[in-house]
């Protein structure tokens, strides 16, 4: 019996449910073919087609064009190889149907074959080259009575299906009249399908390229920052739009020697004199025949452990100044508007500040710690000329002495083996320098901020070069600078030249009207306008003395505030017992030493509250006075003066 015979045999016992069948010929794919055919209930008997709408096909069409034009060359080279057989070669999508046939016109095939729009799959057509194939998800042949419709037992179908990335898009098949069948066919689908993967993958490739090109270039664009490319002998690869804008220069630089157009100090990129990398290295430039301080950066580029070229991304140095000042929160937040207070002695000095923005003189703001004196300094610069130049703060007295002059004026590149480092008077460079707590400055230091303010020209720390320097200065001192001159601890001639504006702040305790003004409106910073001190915590508040003055004022507040969200309280007023004990008993004490600013119904308040918090806290900590003292943020001493103040036995709350 021939393979012909035998499978033909097999069939008609499959469809016949031939007890105890055993295929003798089928290969395992089709006889799982078989089975699914018969679970769908398809009639061997009953050939039928199913097409989709022309509307759907176009839509088929469209959807999978790239598939269709990257397997059409393929499919036309198969056909040149078998056309001499009548063949018919079909491109399915992944839903089983038919998107593009190809066949001589007058070929017999196309007389039976489906065509374009047909279902395909094993629903519908039973055994067949794309049906099968998809199902199984690999090359298939069905060779005559392999077929599930007797219709197609005179066909040969060659298919495979064809995936892109992981997913299964479509199939290719090779259908031939049985008397032209040949053992190479299955090969040469499965090679056409090869052929048209490769060329998905390679179109995908280089669109992703391309779109990765574009966005590159697209970002480039919007970097502020110049970016040259450059190979190992120092020619121009390409740039971004940023370095014409930098250099004002419109001219193509791709192909160029970077000399032509980037006459710099110091030899740049790989040929430079280390041959390393560097970051932000200060080069003087000459743009448009005009010098130019330029921050530069060089990244190498290596191939096969050799240089090939360099990436310099390039900034004028003002520019990174101004970026650096940004990042760092330096510039200044406070306006004379958020300024509050109505005290009289406060508000001359909110006068006078508002003068002083006006004229662009230093300014020397005084007063206890806590006045508020960077805020005046900040109010001052955001009202003047400067306002939209760098506002930078330099605390003098958090910085070490060995420190100092590298913190102000800046290291020159190789001072001390280390990079060159910008000073923060080169960063306030056309703005305003806070110099806060300038009394803490050293002599030598003083000296040489006198010479920089005095001639307009600064020098790095290890440089004897100079650059010029324009910043306003506004200082603030808690000492009495006048009496530093005396003890030969500050400068006369410096001091002549920061106090050419002198404002002197009020302490808190000076400005009594203010403190439940400030205390309110801090509060509402916090929660808004529904919650409020009660009348007993505002008198407290007065009473207190405030050494720390408005930066203790608003810790007490946001203490206060935060203690009263914890316990959820439902009512809209903060009472005198969220305020600090050693508060209480400041203000307590006041009140007994006859201070009038208190009613004496608030007074017997906070005595209670006092009283009250004493009993608890001894009863907490069964009379151990060292604990009672902790736990209530008070010394020791003050707990035994309260014990005899309320007449309390401490033998009362100790265990037995």
């Amino acid at each position: 019996m021939t393979v012909k015979e035998a499978t033909f045999s097999d069939w008609e016992r499959y469809i016949n449910d031939e007890p105890g069948f055993t295929p003798s010929q089928l290969k395992p794919y089709v006889l799982a073919s078989w089975e699914r055919c018969r679970i769908y209930g398809v009639d061997p008997e009953t050939r039928g087609f199913d097409f989709v709408s022309p509307e759907n096909l176009k839509a088929r069409r469209d959807s999978n064009l790239d598939l269709i034009e990257t397997a059409v060359p393929y499919v036309e080279n198969l056909y040149q190889i078998i056309h001499h057989t009548g063949a018919i070669i079909t491109l399915s999508d992944a839903e089983n149907v038919i998107i593009h046939v190809d066949a001589q016109r007058d070929s017999r095939i196309l007389k039976h074959f489906p065509k374009l729009g047909t279902d395909q799959s094993e629903k519908i057509a039973g055994s067949n080259g794309i049906g099968t194939a998809l199902a199984a998800r690999g090359p298939v042949e069905i060779v005559g009575a392999d077929h599930w419709f007797r219709h197609n037992h005179n066909w040969a179908c060659y298919a495979a299906p064809i995936s892109y990335r992981g997913s299964i898009i479509g199939a290719l098949d090779l259908t031939i009249p049985i008397e032209h069948k040949h053992s190479l066919s299955l090969g040469l689908v499965v090679s056409a399908v090869n052929g048209i993967e490769r060329e998905l993958e390679l179109k995908k490739t280089t669109r992703e390229l391309a779109l990765m090109l574009e966005e590159r270039d697209a970002v480039l664009s919007l970097i502020e920052t110049g970016i040259i490319l450059i190979d190992r002998d120092g020619t121009v690869k390409g740039t971004n739009s940023e370095v014409h804008k930098i250099f004002h220069d419109d001219r193509v630089w791709k192909g160029h020697p970077i000399e032509d157009f980037f006459k710099a100090d110091r030899k740049l990129g790989p040929f430079d004199e280390a041959g390393v990398d560097y970051e932000m290295r200060e080069v003087k430039a000459t743009v448009r025949r005009k010098p130019k301080s330029m921050q530069v950066s060089c990244r190498l580029i290596m191939k096969d452990n050799e240089v090939a070229g360099a990436v310099l991304s390039v900034q004028p140095t003002q520019a990174v100044h101004n970026l650096v000042n940004r990042v760092t929160g330096s510039d200044a937040a406070y306006k004379f508007d958020d300024l509050i207070g109505q005290d009289a002695s406060f508000k001359e000095c909110l006068e006078h500040a508002r003068v002083a923005s006006h004229i662009d003189a230093s300014v020397l703001i005084t007063g206890e710690s806590g006045t508020g004196k960077e805020l005046f300094a900040q109010a001052i610069h955001n009202a003047g000329s400067r306002r939209n130049k760098p506002f930078i703060t330099v605390n003098c007295g958090a910085v070490s002495r060995d420190l100092m002059q590298a913190e102000l004026f800046g290291t020159s590149e190789g001072h001390n083996r280390a990079k060159g480092k910008v000073g923060k008077l080169e960063l306030a460079n056309g703005g305003t320098i806070l110099l806060d707590d300038i009394h803490e400055l050293p002599l030598d230091v003083q000296a040489k901020l006198l010479q920089t303010l005095q001639s307009g020209e600064l020098s790095r720390v290890g440089s004897t070069d100079t650059k010029p320097v324009n910043v306003r200065v506004i200082a603030t001192s808690v000492n009495d600078l006048n009496v530093a001159v005396r003890n030969h601890r500050f400068r006369q001639n410096l001091l002549c030249l920061i106090g050419v504006f002198t404002i002197s702040l009020p302490p808190l305790r000076a400005r009594p009207t203010d403190i439940i003004l400030l205390a309110e409106s801090m509060l509402r910073r916090f929660a808004g306008p529904d919650l409020v001190f009660s009348p007993a915590a505002l008198d407290a508040l007065c009473q207190y003395d405030w050494s720390g003055n408005i930066r203790e004022l608003g810790n007490v507040v946001e203490r206060a505030y935060y203690l009263f969200s914890f316990e959820d309280r439902l009512d809209s007023e903060i009472g005198i017992d969220f305020l600090p004990m050693d508060l209480m008993i400041s203000s307590s004490s006041s009140a007994s030493n006859g201070d009038t600013r208190e009613p004496q119904a608030s007074s017997r308040a906070i005595k209670e509250m006092q009283q009250t918090l004493l009993k608890r806290t001894l009863q907490e900590k069964a009379g151990n006075l060292r604990q009672t003292a902790q736990s209530m943020g008070v010394s020791r001493s003050t707990v035994y003066n309260l014990i005899e103040k309320y007449k309390l036995n401490v033998e009362d709350y100790r265990s037995h």
